[in-house]
């Protein structure tokens, strides 16, 4: 059974609640870079030793954003893999949510992708998970794959795993630049539907 959190433990979450919102308000009005400390607890009203105890940096509220959205396509794909058999199609659903998430929102994708470029060889345990979450349920996918046939034994999974992560973000970074003739998620379904015939089992192409 789940503990109620008590009355301090709320406060603490909805005062975290307020810094996050203000700062994405202010993020997506003047941009990040524009947007001081300062400004985000002046317009939350809240001290400033108030916004550290939450959030050490500025960057940490865009960590927090990643996990929020990491988060959001767990829901979505619970709900979508509960009625999938095949590692394949739950590869492409996978990529097809997270194309999803995305497209809901270009502007907040835009401040996610940047930080995380800005991170990827950094220390920041978020983010690292953040970044290690994604591969390894693409891997573990590939390895179920493998194990039911549908994929060739001959690769390693994890490999084939950072393969099409690589392929996500440089399409995710085409997308927010304007490159892309398609829409992000038909750009994400015809890559990966490139990787996955390259490494399905001979029987399952015949």
């Amino acid at each position: 059974m789940t503990k109620e959190p008590n009355r301090q433990e709320r406060k603490k979450a909805q005062t975290r609640g307020l810094i996050f919102e203000t700062a994405m308000e202010l993020f997506l009005k003047q941009g990040y870079d524009d947007t001081t400390v300062e400004q985000i607890v002046a317009k939350a009203d809240v001290a400033k030793g108030t916004f550290f105890n939450h959030f050490p940096t500025k960057d940490a509220i865009l960590s927090e954003l990643g996990r929020q959205r990491v988060e959001l396509a767990e829901v979505l794909l619970r709900k979508e893999f509960s009625v999938l058999s095949s590692p394949q199609e739950k590869i492409i659903c996978l990529l097809e949510v997270f194309g999803q998430v995305n497209e809901e929102n270009k502007e907040i994708t835009e401040l996610v992708l940047r930080h995380m470029f800005v991170q990827m060889f950094s220390d920041i345990k978020q983010e690292k998970q953040n970044q290690q979450q994604f591969i390894l349920v693409i891997e573990g996918l590939v390895s179920e794959g493998q194990m039911q046939g549908e994929f060739v034994n001959n690769l390693e999974p994890r490999h084939v795993a950072e393969i099409i992560t690589s392929m996500y973000f440089f399409t995710l970074y085409q997308w927010i630049q304007g490159e892309l003739e398609n829409s992000l998620r038909q750009e994400l379904l015809a890559r990966t539907n490139i990787i996955l015939r390259g490494i399905q089992a001979r029987q399952k192409m015949e």
